[in-house]
């Protein structure tokens, strides 16, 4: 899932992503989008 409110933005300029890696919400930076 991916959540941003930036719009347009979000389609114009270049975001990080994150992913949360642990149960209470732990966030660390995403360089590949698995599907």
């Amino acid at each position: 899932v991916i959540v941003s409110a930036r719009k347009p933005e979000f389609f114009q300029i270049s975001q990080p992503m994150y992913e949360v890696v642990t149960e209470d919400g732990l966030m660390r930076p995403c360089f590949k989008a698995h599907s």
